[in-house]
């Protein structure tokens, strides 16, 4: 199966209600939503207050990609934000199952990022539902 989730970075944020509201005419299930902190990558994206004021724009799937530093801080916050899922790194935290446990908990699904760190990956693979791989083709 697959999903398109178009990546709100991606917009023209002068028409980002409209842009949004056009991946839903395309069929587009998921907004796939790129959280950067400048921290755990180079790049500064967008944050809770975005998130929150576009949550009534659409009924799409927010997919909320945390490349952040430490995500644990603030999973409950952009849940309450509007976040209907929420990818991390593992290597962005030092305790993964935290973070596992706490998007269980709320979600009751987990999905984490793979990169360049399958063997880090195999010791929580039993609890993971998706395993993302990012890669070009």
């Amino acid at each position: 199966m697959y999903i398109l989730a178009p990546s709100l970075l991606a917009a023209d944020f002068t028409k980002l209600g409209e842009q949004i509201k056009e991946t839903e005419r395309c069929g587009a299930q998921f907004l796939h939503i790129d959280v950067m902190d400048g921290i755990f990558v180079p790049s500064i994206s967008f944050g809770m207050p975005l998130i929150e004021s576009i949550r009534p724009a659409t009924k799409q799937f927010f997919d909320v990609h945390l490349m952040i530093v430490e995500p644990e801080r603030y999973i409950q916050e952009f849940v309450d934000c509007g976040a209907d899922g929420i990818t991390f790194h593992l290597e962005a935290t030092k305790n993964p199952q935290k973070v596992i446990d706490q998007i269980h908990r709320l979600f009751g699904i987990m999905v984490i990022y793979l990169i360049s760190i399958l063997l880090k990956l195999m010791r929580y693979i039993i609890e993971v539902k998706v395993v993302e791989v990012i890669g070009r083709i």
